[in-house]
């Protein structure tokens, strides 16, 4: 693939085309050094611009005009001292004005490598092999045009809670580029690179270069060759001895305004892409301000990793690998493609006719600019004020309702009497295990955020038996207190003020201070609606100082509180007088949720509608009212292969007081039926889940399960998929949250009292 190189004798008595028109190719450099290394590519090189060249007032580019295989190429240097997406774009507008016959553009110099891959979860999943010298090329993935710019989102408020949105995308480079791509790929994968020639070439003609611009980590001792260092996201720094012939690396360019000189920086940067499903390879500062005025390929030379190890010491040779690379791959550009391409200046032709869009979308960039550097700091003060994921745990819940069932609690008069009244109110909802209490509450939830209007907030909480540790009456407040901050910049604007007196004295706020800060929010708004589920799963002595709390409040501004719980004559005394509304799941909400679970029969057994209406009308009769019981009994039933072992399984329920230890009796003895190893693991997870002292975390129960007598390490391979975990424990188990927790605290007084 090299091309023949001229012997540039006397490089001034070259004469180039005397039509502008004649550069189809722009090369744009920011720095220095990195216009040096791409004049040292030109195979000719001509002192005068052409003939007709005339450049436009305002135009600020310093021009060099050569030629690089058949392609006549124009270099365009930023305005000293200047980098960055505004002085590109800047460029950009310059080339626009004084040479619009340009077709294609290549933005080469040097970007700090990214050498870890990093998931949604903030979470290392894998290493690039990316050493100092090596040479990323922009490559177009999916939706990503081949760069992203990090801060092209806006805030968006969902669930109450502030998230960033990307607002747009960057083009592609145009076909003729993406074609040649292609073919220098292939060309690498069978030949590999001509860098190194290429360089060796470039110093030959201009020997003043080869002292800067030489590889730095070729010395002659092995200290010298170690010179790659890498600050890792886990804190440990990483030495490698330093690549002879540098790498060509194809992915995603991330560009913006902010030099990476920091792990700490950079990691935030990744973390924020790969909530995206972005992974760049490569940070740079010039790509984002030309791709949608000036489509390019972007080529840069890893000069550092964006850390605290940033020096000077690679940039003229990560400068030189990435021009080498691009005249290697302009040797691949077909020129008729090239002449085929859009000029720049029709472009800018085409984007006068959405003008005035354009600049209105800019007044909402500068807007959601300024969102996103406050939904940073509101996030940051929220989360310090309640790190409970409310939200998640409330979908999570919503999630599980049956359409179509609860319609009966939402129509009584009990309930609409609460809803409406034009004073403070509280309903009591008792209920016995099992009855879908929760499921209710969410549905309560979820029917007040689509009636009520802003000025009605809907904020709520959810006891947990597994969680009675955590849930303190401090985290009870603050988890109503942030949702009131997150839907009124009134209340938010109070606990910031909170936040920073405490940050300033270097304390908490207490449980009094939370709340004061709750009461006074209270007062902010007319009319307020407050769910707290399963009341009685709090810990006694704490239940008395929440709803002491909440009492608190009621006199605030009309508060309307609906409670759930167990029949428990303590949590009734703390609401002695109120009225109440009795959860128990009907007839008609059991029949749509056998209906819809017996969908799930063999079809050998589905076919037989008197069989299924009798799995129906069984169910329901064991079940006594309870949803978890018709559910458990449908687990079971769902598992059996032939109508005759449907038929015993239906025979066997029994409705009696013993009905949920002869459930979790039956569910047990399917764990056993299955294959031994799959059996043994069932067991082995229930005990574990049964007995920690606080509910596990999904990669914690991983670890302990990969856990085996005489191994002193785990690895990856060791490790057990969700799928499997919960499919082994037959709907015994449930993920919430990233969290593993038994369906229902009845499974965990049955497991602790007859099984473990």
């Amino acid at each position: 693939m090299r091309s023949s190189h001229l012997c540039f004798v006397d490089m001034s008595q070259l004469c180039g085309p005397e039509r502008a028109e004649a550069y189809t190719v722009a090369w744009i450099a920011a720095l220095p050094h990195e216009r040096a290394a791409g004049e040292a590519m030109f195979d000719e090189e001509y002192e005068d611009p052409p003939a007709d060249f005339k450049k436009s007032r305002g135009d600020p580019n310093a021009y060099s005009w050569g030629k690089i295989g058949k392609h006549y190429v124009v270099v365009a240097a930023l305005p000293s001292g200047e980098y960055g997406l505004t002085s590109t774009a800047t460029v950009a507008q310059g080339l626009h004005s004084s040479l619009p016959h340009v077709r294609i553009g290549l933005l080469v110099g040097i970007g700090a490598g990214v050498r870890e891959v990093v998931d949604e979860e903030d979470k290392t999943v894998g290493q690039r092999d990316i050493r100092l010298g090596d040479v990323v090329v922009s490559h177009p993935e999916g939706t990503i045009g081949g760069v992203v710019q990090c801060d092209l989102v806006k805030a968006k408020t969902v669930g109450g809670s502030e998230v960033l949105e990307r607002t747009g995308s960057l083009n592609s480079p145009p076909l003729a580029l993406r074609t040649a791509l292609t073919k220098l790929q292939a060309t690498h994968i069978r030949r590999g690179t001509t860098i190194p020639t290429i360089i060796a070439e470039a110093f030959e003609r201009y020997p003043n270069m080869r002292s800067d611009f030489c590889h730095p980590g070729l010395g002659g001792t092995e200290v010298d060759r170690r010179t790659d260092t890498y600050h890792s996201r886990a804190g440990t720094t990483i030495s490698n001895e330093a690549r002879i012939s540098p790498k060509i690396h194809y992915g995603t360019v991330a560009s913006s305004n902010t030099l990476k000189k920091s792990a700490r920086h950079r990691d935030a940067v990744l973390a924020r892409l790969a909530k995206e499903n972005i992974k760049p390879m490569c940070f740079e500062m010039e790509a984002a301000g030309l791709m949608n005025n000036f489509p390019c390929l972007v080529i840069r030379g890893t000069c550092d990793y964006g850390d605290e190890h940033k020096n000077d010491d690679w940039q003229n040779y990560a400068a030189i690998t990435a021009a080498g690379l691009a005249k290697e791959f302009l040797q691949c550009v077909d020129v008729e493609e090239v002449e085929e391409t859009q000029e720049i200046g029709k472009l800018i032709l085409q984007s006068l006719g959405t003008l005035h869009q354009e600049v209105e979308q800019n007044r909402e960039d500068v807007s959601h600019l300024t969102m996103s550097a406050d939904a940073h700091r509101r996030r940051h003060v929220l989360d310090w004020l309640c790190p409970y994921d409310y939200l998640t745990q409330f979908e999570n819940h919503s999630a599980r309702h049956l359409r179509g069932t609860g319609q009966w609690f939402l129509e009584d008069s009990t309930f609409l009497s609460w809803v409406q009244a034009d004073q403070s109110s509280t309903l009591i909802c008792p209920g016995g295990p099992g009855c879908g209490k929760t499921t209710i509450s969410a549905l309560v939830i979820d029917h007040l955020r689509n009636a009520s209007s802003s000025q009605k907030p809907v904020i709520y909480f959810f006891f947990d038996y597994q969680r009675r540790k955590e849930q303190t009456a401090h985290a009870f407040v603050a988890t109503l207190l942030r949702q009131l901050a997150s839907l009124s910049q009134e209340v938010f604007s109070a606990v910031e003020k909170l936040h920073n007196r405490s940050i300033s004295h270097s304390r908490r706020p207490s449980v009094e201070d939370l709340q004061s800060e709750l009461q006074s929010a209270f007062q902010t708004v007319t009319e307020c609606f407050v769910v707290i589920d399963a009341w009685d799963e709090c810990e006694p002595l704490k239940r008395v100082e929440c709803a002491n709390m909440l009492r608190g409040c009621l006199s605030q501004c009309v508060v309307h509180l609906l409670a759930t719980t167990r029949d428990d004559h303590e949590v009734h005394a703390l609401f002695d007088g109120d009225p109440t509304l009795r959860i128990q799941a009907h007839v008609e909400d059991l029949t749509l949720y056998t209906a819809k679970r017996a969908a799930e029969l063999a079809p050998n057994i589905r076919c037989d509608v008197g069989l299924v209406e009798n799995v129906i009308k069984g169910v329901i009769d064991a079940s006594d009212g309870v949803f978890l019981l018709a559910r458990l009994h449908m687990n079971s039933i769902n598992d059996q292969l032939t109508a005759n072992e449907v038929k015993d399984t239906l025979n066997g329920l029994r409705k009696d007081t013993g009905s949920y230890s002869s459930a979790y009796e039956a569910t047990m003895e399917r764990i056993n039926q299955q294959q031994k190893r799959r059996s043994d693991l069932g067991k082995r997870i229930l005990a574990w889940v049964v007995h920690a002292k606080r509910p596990l975390r999904f990669e914690e129960l991983n670890h302990a399960l990969a856990t085996r007598p005489g191994k002193r390490s785990i690895e990856s391979g060791d490790m057990y998929a969700k799928e499997v975990i919960l499919s082994v424990c037959v709907g015994l188990i449930t993920l919430d949250v990233e969290t593993l927790r038994l369906i229902h605290y009845t499974a965990q007084e049955f497991f602790r009292d007859n099984w473990m």
